[in-house]
């Protein structure tokens, strides 16, 4: 059973969220071959301050709009 972990930074709705995961899971079934029940997406979320990109803050590169 594959397990696939994704993280991604804090503010998407459910809806969004929801469709990455059966997104992700279809993928790796697919790839796979195996039946996307078998599948195991972790979704984890982080704020961009806790989020560094060359050594910056995601925060500070990309500020809300």
């Amino acid at each position: 059973m594959p397990i696939v972990r994704v993280e991604i930074w804090e503010g998407r709705d459910d809806a969004t969220k929801e469709a990455l995961i059966k997104n992700v899971a279809d993928a790796v079934a697919k790839t796979l071959g195996i039946l996307i029940e078998h599948v195991t997406v972790i979704l984890q979320e982080f704020p961009k301050k806790h989020w560094g990109i060359g050594g910056v803050p995601a925060s500070k590169k990309f500020p809300e709009k």
